[in-house]
């Protein structure tokens, strides 16, 4: 199996999120060199994306009331993995995706999708 660009993958994510959802967006950048995005819609968290040391991870927090659109997912098995075991918070499931593959972003864009349904033209 190819090794896949974690920077072309995050940016390509990145590009769909500006694109498919108009958000509101705000970056912040520690003195360590870490940064982090954070995507917002109609006043609610739509992902955080984190850059430390190289590594790109994405969070997803998905309400309690999503629970079962979830399971029934095409996502991959990973993902329902990381779903399962994630603790249910007030204010839902946090999923921490690391983007090492595209099938990485085909889960947190499904998981988008559910979370906001994509923007008509």
């Amino acid at each position: 199996m190819k090794s896949e660009d974690p920077t072309k993958l995050i940016t390509g994510l990145i590009n769909f999120i500006r694109f498919a959802y108009s958000p509101e967006e705000k970056t912040k950048e520690s003195k360590e060199g870490e940064k982090t995005i954070f995507f917002r819609k109609g006043g609610k968290s739509l992902c955080y994306i984190e850059t430390k040391n190289g590594v790109y991870t994405v969070t997803v927090v998905i309400g309690a009331s999503l629970n079962e659109k979830v399971q029934q997912a095409d996502i991959s098995l990973k993902a329902k993995d990381i779903f399962k075991k994630a603790k249910q918070f007030h204010d839902g499931k946090w999923l921490f995706f690391e983007i090492k593959t595209n099938r990485d972003i085909d889960d947190v864009k499904s998981l988008l999708a559910i979370k906001r349904p994509l923007r008509k033209k």
